[in-house]
Order: C-alpha cells, then structure tokens, then sequence
C-alpha cells in the first residue's frame, strides 16, 4: 500500500513510510486469510495519527482530519484491485460451474439410460414368467393326458389279458384285407414324411443339391397323394 498524497500535499518519510510513500504496516506484514480493510484502516489510522505521513507544500504537518483524501485513494486502490480481482476469477468460476454443470448431466443421463435398462429387464422377466407359466399349464395337460390314456391302457389289458403271451405283431395284426390295407398305406405316409424332414435337412447342410431335392421331394407328394387317394376309398 502506498500513500498518494493530493496536489497541496507531500509524502513525509516516517518509521512506517518511505520517501516514496509505500508503507510498512505491522497489520500489511501479518496479513493472513481473513483480514481486511477495515481493520488496516484502523490501525493506519492510529499510526498516522501519531507519524503523520504528509506534509503541505510549505512543510506544515497535516492532522488526521487532513488525511481522508489520503484514505479516500486507498480505498479505490482497494476497491479497483477487488473489482480486478473479480474479473479475473469470474471466468474460472464460470468454467467450474459449467464443469459441474456437465457432470450433473451426465450422471442424469446415466441414471436415465440405467432405468430404461430396468424396465426392458422388467419387461424381459415377464414374458418369461409368462412363457414359463403356459409352458407349466401345457406340461399339467399332457401329464393329465398321459395319466388318461394309461387307465384306457390298464382298462384293455384287464380286459384282454388272454393276449398277454402274444407278440405285438399278434396282437396288431389286422383282422381283414381293408384293414391291412389301411394299415400299410398309413405307415408309408409317416415314412414319406420322415423322408422329406431329412431331404429338407440335407438342403440346409448342403449335402444335396436344390433339383435333385426337388425332385425326390415331388416323388414323395406324389405318392403321398395316391395313398390318400387309397385312404379315402377304403
């Protein structure tokens, strides 16, 4: 800090100013986080009032009431240095607050893609229950079926039990022409269909090329067609 004496005034050398006018104040030398100008107003003051730091032209000593115009400068050099100050640090204020700003974004965002994630989960784990849940419903059915046809089962073997030492081809054996007839003509049927599962398995291995299964494939409606034929008459 300086003293800036007016135009009628001149810088007086004391034991805490020079001839220039800087002063060396105790409270300017100790100056730490949380002083202020209020307080080194204070103790100048009481200093100046003892040493007064400026003379009249013609080398007349001032008194306190001389000095306000003194004081008056020092507190714009401090209000100019605190506006300065201010400037300065205005835009890395700014630039933390937009830093912070973006990472409040950011962490929203996430939040925001994470819940979505959430829901398709939630939305995942109930079809699934729900597919779980008529897989369950199909399985009680068919066991229900199972458990129906082994008492038919139970009911014919009680019933035929004198069959018991035949073989199943003495006991399926058809009791008359039409009937074996019938019979035959349903087992190629399901023996032409197994045949064209494997035809379309070996087009999708590429083990047999695309005419050559047409063809075979053809064979087989064709023959499957003369057997229904067959069917519907007997």
């Amino acid at each position: 800090a300086f003293v800036k004496p007016s135009k009628e005034m001149t810088v007086h050398q004391t034991d805490i100013v020079n001839e220039n006018g800087h002063i060396r104040n105790l409270y300017l030398r100790s100056w730490r986080f949380g002083s202020n100008l209020a307080d080194l107003i204070g103790s100048l003051k009481m200093e100046f009032g003892q040493q007064c730091p400026v003379l009249s032209q013609d080398g007349v000593s001032f008194g306190i009431s001389s000095l306000s115009q003194g004081f008056k400068g020092l507190f714009k050099d401090g209000e100019t240095k605190r506006k300065e100050l201010a400037a300065d640090l205005r835009p890395a204020v700014t630039k933390i607050h937009e830093e912070e700003v973006s990472k409040i974004k950011g962490k929203i965002a996430k939040l925001s893609q994470e819940r979505k994630m959430m829901q398709e989960n939630d939305e995942k784990i109930r079809d699934e229950l729900k597919k779980v849940h008529e897989e369950t419903l199909t399985v009680n059915n068919q066991a229900l079926a199972i458990k129906k046809n082994d008492s038919i089962v139970d009911g014919w073997l009680n019933v035929n039990a004198h069959l018991t030492d035949m073989t199943l081809d003495e006991i399926t054996e058809p009791a008359d022409v039409v009937s074996r007839q019938i019979l035959n003509l349903s087992a190629e049927n399901e023996a032409m269909e197994d045949a064209e599962d494997f035809l379309e398995y070996l087009l999708r291995k590429k083990k047999i090329d695309l005419e050559k299964s047409l063809r075979l494939v053809r064979n087989l409606a064709e023959k499957r067609f003369y057997n229904d034929m067959l069917l519907s008459k007997a």
